[in-house]
């Protein structure tokens, strides 16, 4: 009997010890989701996340979609889309809005907000 107590405590201890952990922050789930960002009432910017390192871009002014890559370093999604100054495009996750990081060259961040039950054509 001895001998079934001490693995027994072992896996418990290892059970409790295990509760305890915290896990990180989870990133926001993108893949398969379609994001848009109106520019004006006929044209948006949209992302669609197509896998865990590609997106396609529209940038709202004609019907061409691009695919483009994307990291997500800590809490920022970095998409491989620049402005003319060189800017790449920087993301955060916000209460369920991709928010365009500011910087000095750009004044007026963009906002994506999921479109629900949608899909990317």
């Amino acid at each position: 009997m001895k001998k079934h107590i001490y693995p027994l405590l072992l896996v418990l201890s290892v059970t409790l010890s295990m509760a305890f952990l915290t896990t990180p922050n989870t990133a926001i789930e993108l893949i398969g989701t379609k994001w848009i960002s109106p520019i004006n009432d006929t044209c948006s910017v949209s992302l669609c996340f197509t896998s865990e390192k590609n997106v396609l871009y529209n940038d709202g002014t004609d019907d061409w979609q691009f695919e483009v890559g994307y990291t997500i370093i800590e809490d920022l999604i970095k998409i491989n889309v620049h402005d003319s100054i060189g800017n790449q495009m920087t993301l955060k996750e916000d209460n369920g809005i991709l928010r365009q990081t500011s910087n000095q060259n750009n004044s007026f961040p963009k906002n994506f907000i999921k479109v629900p039950n949608s899909t990317c054509d």
